[in-house]
């Protein structure tokens, strides 16, 4: 069994904290780490993931100044010691199960470099750690760092997060590695619950659109000095052929 290691970049997020990490606490693997890295909170986050790691050997906390999602995603990279690597946000849950699946799916297929699955974009959680019955929700097939699994030699192909993005790294990351040949496969099945309230990230479309320009331009500019000619490799379903 591999280690997993599951990073989480942590700012003023003490609201949510708690359900995102019980939803990582309670996955089906005997081998796991929990990486939390404070990002310079001024709330009581990192006082309540220090209590919990008192009592749960998993967690770690490594803090420090405010830097940026980025550069904390790169931080806890940096500390992880799992052959596997997964990532969840603050104020997202990670469906019971999912771990594990993916696990499987490593261990069966030693081509896969990268895991993904679909998102459900929800408001509201439920007893039972699912959308809530009765509340507005929606599942999509989209790039979202935290629906990813990745092997570690996948970033030692193409290097970490890009620190110069604001929003955006997440996607930068995926089209390094696919401009790469890394194998992303998507197993059909829902790999993130994504919250959404009114402190997200990306509701600053302002910055979300300078964001998206900066990592589309990059990718031309990579792909222009490879002298690349076709389009990047296709994220395929689990069974499926790229063409």
């Amino acid at each position: 069994m591999s280690l997993i290691s599951v990073i989480m970049p942590i700012y003023n997020g003490e609201r949510f904290v708690a359900e995102a990490l019980e939803s990582v606490q309670r996955q089906e693997v005997a081998d796991l780490e929990i990486i939390v890295v404070d990002d310079g909170s001024t709330d009581g986050s990192a006082a309540y993931v220090e209590a919990l790691a008192a009592v749960d050997g998993r967690i770690r906390l490594l803090r420090g100044a405010r830097s940026g999602v980025a550069a904390a995603r790169n931080r806890g990279l940096r500390a992880a010691r799992g052959d596997l690597i997964a990532f969840i946000d603050c104020d997202d849950v990670m469906p019971e199960g999912r771990l594990a699946r993916n696990l499987k799916l490593f261990a069966s297929d030693p081509t896969v470099d990268v895991i993904l699955g679909d998102i459900v974009y929800f408001s509201e959680l439920g007893a039972d750690g699912k959308p809530a019955g009765g509340t507005p929700y929606i599942r999509l097939q989209t790039v979202n760092l935290p629906a990813h699994v990745f092997r570690r030699a996948a970033f030692e192909r193409v290097g970490l997060f890009d620190e110069s993005f604001e929003q955006a790294e997440d996607g930068d990351l995926i089209l390094r590695m696919r401009e790469a040949g890394v194998k992303l496969v998507n197993d059909g099945e829902v790999a993130l619950y994504y919250r959404r309230h009114p402190d997200n990230m990306t509701n600053d479309t302002g910055t979300a659109k300078r964001a998206m320009v900066q990592m589309v331009h990059a990718s031309l500019k990579r792909r222009r000095a490879a002298g690349a000619v076709s389009d990047v490799p296709k994220i395929v379903r689990v069974g499926e052929e790229a063409r």
